[in-house]
């Protein structure tokens, strides 16, 4: 079996400005995301699937994903994809927990969703948040949330703050 390399996604590339959220759209291709490859950021990380299909890899665990799969991932994940196919188009919405510090204080959880953005949580042996299909709405939310972030008009931050 061959080795798996690993790699770190640090904060400097995706954060511009000490704001830390990101929104972009990617396509990631089967020779750069493979079993071979293992991912683990700095940061939370949220993917919608555009387009593609193929299993989602937490540690050791598959999870199949398919268009309109979204996926929520924890810093201290090591991830990939198993693409079936060429690529994946996806939007990834990247962030830490300060971008939304006072808003997490505020949210009552009564069913432990927003554990997942704690520093104690490990998503590779805990039960991994998955979500199979986004609706429409989210889907519409997710567009409006790239476009908001790539004019980036006044009060920008503010506003994709209120839309996350």
């Amino acid at each position: 079996m061959p080795e798996v390399s690993r790699y770190l996604y640090g904060r400097e590339p995706f954060f511009r400005d000490d704001f830390p959220f990101a929104i972009r759209q990617v396509r990631n291709r089967t020779e750069d995301f493979n079993l071979d490859k293992r991912f683990r950021r700095m940061f939370w990380k949220i993917t919608y699937v555009i387009s593609g299909q193929g299993n989602y890899v937490i540690g050791d665990r598959k999870f199949p994903f398919r268009r309109n799969s979204l996926i929520v991932v924890h810093p201290g994940a090591d991830t990939t994809y198993e693409i079936e196919g060429d690529a994946l188009e996806l939007y990834n919405l990247v962030f830490d927990r300060t971008f939304l510090q006072k808003e997490f204080l505020q949210l009552e959880d009564p069913f432990h969703f927003l554990r997942i953005f704690s520093a104690e949580y490990h998503q590779e042996y805990e039960s991994p948040l998955y979500l199979l299909t986004a609706t429409r709405e989210i889907v519409t939310l997710i567009r409006s949330i790239y476009r908001e972030y790539e004019n980036n008009e006044p009060n920008r931050k503010t506003m994709l703050q209120l839309q996350f």
